[in-house]
């Protein structure tokens, strides 16, 4: 797993990190975390989402990361649905 992720122990943490080229949005007890990084040879964002388990209640509760994909996705809503999936496979 990615250590810049895991650095990662707040909700607000998580959203701050992500408001940039992604977002940050609750899914029951987990928060969805999407980000697009540029690639140069295709010429297109690919985006990718990690999964943190939320451990509190409140604005800024603590987290910890659960899964993050490997593979790339074409759009934020197929990584969201991926990250729904591996949540709802829980």
């Amino acid at each position: 797993m990615n250590n810049e992720l895991t650095a990662l122990k707040t909700t607000t943490a998580v959203a701050k990190h992500y408001k940039i080229l992604g977002h940050a949005m609750r899914y029951g007890t987990h928060l969805i975390a999407t980000n697009r990084i540029w690639n140069d040879s295709l010429g297109t964002y690919e985006h990718f989402v990690a999964i943190f388990q939320i451990l509190g209640q409140g604005k800024n509760a603590p987290v910890m990361l659960a899964a993050e994909s490997d593979e790339a996705f074409t759009d934020e809503g197929h990584a969201t649905a991926w990250a729904i999936g591996m949540i709802n496979a829980l």
